[in-house]
């Protein structure tokens, strides 16, 4: 859930990207836990529409993006 600042505190942005560019469905069974009901969104956004969602998500939860020192 990206709306859960717990959840954005400890995801990188190359982790949100990838997963709202590929989403969950049609993933591998070796995939798991990484399956999810997030739909893909890389046939609908371009790749700076998926930034400006991640963007978004740090501004609406109050977060940054995690550092490597974190």
């Amino acid at each position: 859930n990206f709306q859960d600042v717990g959840t954005i505190a400890q995801l990188q942005e190359s982790f949100l990207f990838w997963r709202i560019a590929t989403g969950g469905p049609g993933l591998p069974d070796e995939a798991a836990p990484w399956i999810s009901s997030m739909p893909i969104w890389q046939d609908f956004l371009s790749e700076e529409e998926i930034w400006q969602v991640i963007l978004f998500l740090y501004d609406y939860t109050g977060r940054r993006p995690r550092s490597w020192e974190e």
